[in-house]
C-alpha cells in the first residue's frame, strides 16, 4: 500500500504525486511554506476576505465555526479562537464580516515567516500571532484548525497538544480525512516547490481524540470533489472533511 505510486499525467495537471509512509520519503523540494509564492498567496486570500470577495467554499468551511461563535455570544464575551495555521488571519476577518456583533480574542498559530510578515502587517490589538502552542494561552473557547494538520509530520504531537488546551470545541475544517491508514503524498499545486501532505486517518484521529477526553459530535464531508482516480480506490479522499470535536464535560 504504502509504496511510491506512479502517476502517468504531467506534473501540471495534478495536485498530488506519490505514496509514502513519511514526510522523509517524499522528494521535497523548493522553499515550500518559507516563499514568496506561499505567502504571497495567503496574502491574497487575506485581501479577498477584507474586500468581502469570497466564494461558496469559503462559506462552507466557515459554516461550522459561525455557528459555534454565535452559540457563545450570550454566555463568553470575548469567544476566543486559537486558528491553528491560519495565515495572516483571513478566517478572523470572515468571523468579524460575518458575525460582527460578537467579540473575538483570536490568535494565530503559524510559521516563523508567515508570524514575522503578520506582525507586521496587523496591528497586535487586532490578532495575535505565535510560532508555537503554549500553555500560556488563554484556554481557548474553540480551537479552530482549517486544512493545517496534514503539513505537520508530527499531527499527532500537534493535534494532542491542541486538544490539551482544554477548549470545550476543537474544529477540524477542510480536513483531508482517508478511511484508511495514514500515508503521505507530495503536493505538487504549490508553484516550485513539492510539499510532503498527510492523508490522515479520520478514525485515528477520533481515538486519539477520546483518549483526550473528547467526543465526535459532527463529521460532514464538504467542498469540491478532488480527482485522485490514479490514487487506489481505497486510498483515495474525494472531499475533505469537518470534523468537530467537543470536550465530555461539556456535553
Amino acid at each position: 500500500m504504502f509504496r511510491e505510486f506512479l502517476h502517468r499525467r504531467s506534473a501540471r495537471s495534478r495536485i498530488w504525486s506519490g505514496i509514502y509512509r513519511s514526510f522523509a520519503d517524499v522528494p521535497r523540494s523548493g522553499p515550500e511554506f518559507s516563499g514568496e509564492v506561499w505567502r504571497d498567496t495567503l496574502l491574497q486570500g487575506l485581501a479577498e476576505v477584507t474586500r468581502g470577495d469570497w466564494n461558496e467554499d469559503v462559506v462552507v468551511e466557515h459554516e461550522a465555526i459561525v455557528l459555534l461563535v454565535r452559540y457563545f455570544r450570550s454566555t463568553v464575551p470575548p469567544v476566543r479562537i486559537l486558528d491553528f495555521g491560519g495565515g495572516f488571519g483571513a478566517s478572523h476577518v470572515y468571523l468579524t464580516t460575518v458575525v460582527p456583533e460578537v467579540p473575538l480574542q483570536y490568535v494565530v498559530i503559524e510559521v516563523p515567516g508567515i508570524v514575522a510578515a503578520a506582525r507586521a502587517l496587523v496591528p497586535e490589538h487586532e490578532r495575535r500571532f505565535d510560532c508555537e502552542i503554549k500553555r500560556d494561552h488563554d484556554r481557548p473557547d474553540i480551537v479552530f484548525v482549517k486544512s493545517a494538520l496534514q503539513y505537520v509530520a508530527d499531527y499527532r504531537a500537534a493535534l494532542s497538544s491542541l486538544l490539551k488546551l482544554d477548549s470545550r470545541f476543537v474544529l477540524l475544517e477542510k480536513f483531508s480525512g482517508v478511511d484508511c491508514p495514514s500515508f503521505v503524498s507530495g503536493q505538487l499545486n504549490v508553484q516550485g516547490s513539492v510539499i510532503p501532505y498527510w492523508f490522515i486517518s479520520v478514525q485515528e484521529v477520533i481515538e486519539l481524540a477520546r483518549s483526550l477526553g473528547y467526543s465526535l459530535v459532527l463529521r460532514r464531508l464538504v467542498g469540491r470533489h478532488y480527482d485522485q482516480s490514479e490514487f487506489p480506490s481505497g486510498l483515495r479522499m474525494d472531499r475533505a472533511s469537518t470534523l468537530l470535536f467537543c470536550r465530555d464535560s461539556a456535553i
